[in-house]
């Protein structure tokens, strides 16, 4: 039970590590490329991002877990509400603590994981 649990977390950790990269990505090339206010590149990102780690979590992290409409449902809901915390922390980093933006959605995206993985594994993959 403990060493599925702890590969559980190995595989969500690395998915996470991926979607932070893909949400970075995307972070900047809104923002810097296309001259996006960063809150909103940030919104958008995070969604592509978790979209990303829906389908990854599906297919290795619960791997007994079959996508529906209905789950990707309640992970969008799970994610919208950490998105909420996300967008409010970056806000707060880069307006009053003056940290950079994409350090910034760094430190807001970590803060989230490990609540996240709990929520959504008993919440949406029921693992």
């Amino acid at each position: 039970m403990i060493k599925k649990l702890m590969f559980q977390i190995l595989k969500y950790s690395t998915t996470g590590l991926l979607a932070l990269g893909i949400n970075l990505i995307f972070l900047f090339i809104l923002t810097e490329i296309f001259k996006i206010f960063y809150l909103i590149s940030a919104v958008l990102a995070f969604l592509i991002s978790m979209s990303f780690s829906f389908i990854c979590h599906g297919k290795w992290t619960f791997p007994d877990f079959e996508p529906r409409k209905r789950k990707y449902m309640k992970f969008l809901f799970i994610n919208i509400l950490i998105l909420l915390w996300d967008t409010f922390f970056l806000f707060i980093l880069v307006e009053f603590i003056n940290i950079e933006y994409l350090i910034s959605q760094t430190i807001a995206f970590s803060f989230s994981g490990i609540a996240n993985f709990f929520i959504q594994k008993k919440l949406v993959f029921k693992n």
